[in-house]
């Protein structure tokens, strides 16, 4: 993998991290897969109910293979988080994170701090999406 994929389970809060950092092929997904399946295991909340941090400010533009690729992890119904925030800054990828999350735009937000995303993601399920 020549990019740097590390998740983190915050299970006191229900809240699974993500940091992605470089840039991705293909024959990655097996293996992000398998750190993401393990964050998972530590929640404690029921199936669906946790919320997504995914920091992607290290990112460079990915391939649309990746893209692709990660509109399918996002889209799982296993594992698939209640709120799922991007963290972009004003990286290139934020582009690209937009497309992802126009396939969601209710349940996935895209914000440049992850201050802003935690907020979104902790707040109670009637607040407005902050774009």
């Amino acid at each position: 993998m020549s990019g740097q994929f590390v998740a983190r389970c915050d299970s006191d809060r229900n809240l699974i991290q993500y940091t992605l950092d470089g840039f991705f092929g293909p024959d990655d997904l097996g293996t992000i897969q398998a750190e993401r399946r393990a964050a998972h295991d530590q929640l404690h909340c029921g199936p669906n109910q946790h919320v997504t941090l995914c920091d992607v400010r290290g990112c460079k533009i990915q391939s649309q293979a990746v893209l692709a690729m990660f509109r399918t992890i996002v889209g799982e119904e296993s594992g698939r988080a209640r709120r799922l925030a991007f963290v972009t800054g004003e990286s290139l990828a934020r582009t690209q994170v937009r497309r992802i999350r126009d396939a969601d735009p209710q349940r996935i937000g895209v914000f440049e701090t992850s201050e802003l995303a935690e907020r979104w993601l902790l707040a109670e399920p009637d607040v407005p999406l902050a774009a």
